[in-house]
């Protein structure tokens, strides 16, 4: 049998890509949520202590620990459309994609859009599935034939 006590926390590596194109990056506070098999995590800021992240065409990597939370499916990333103390600083962001890594797996969340009250849709928080979830989507086709 197992000991009762707390369980332990896993390191998730989150890795997201901000798209070089122009005016991809942010300077706003980004935020996500891990969306697994067994539970989801807290929304947690990512943050390196003070390192200018989500710059355009950077890659920035986080650790976020919670209990396992099984296979990753979805993650929700959102930011607070803060833009600094000057109007120059323009809060949008474009997201090429966001990995995720924990005791030897890994899962890809494709992005390529725009996090931003100004442009596409106006969102500034969006659900991201990976492409293993795409991948075990079923659909049922229902075909009607006939000759008139």
């Amino acid at each position: 049998t197992k000991p009762f006590g707390p369980r332990a926390k896993l390191g998730y590596e989150v890795k997201v890509y901000t798209a070089d194109v122009a005016g991809a990056g942010t300077k706003a506070n980004v935020f996500v949520t891990l969306h697994g098999t067994k539970a989801d995590s807290r929304r947690v800021q990512l943050s390196n202590n003070g390192e200018n992240n989500f710059r355009r065409g950077a890659t920035d990597t986080f650790t976020v620990r919670e209990l396992d939370l099984g296979a990753i499916e979805s993650l929700t990333l959102s930011h607070d459309n803060y833009s600094g103390f000057s109007e120059r600083f323009d809060p949008a962001w474009y997201v090429e994609k966001v990995e995720v890594r924990a005791g030897g797996s890994a899962w890809a969340f494709p992005c390529r859009r725009w996090l931003a009250k100004d442009r596409e849709d106006g969102k500034t928080k969006r659900t991201l599935y990976s492409r293993t979830a795409e991948a075990c989507v079923q659909y049922k086709l229902l075909v009607f034939t006939g000759d008139r």
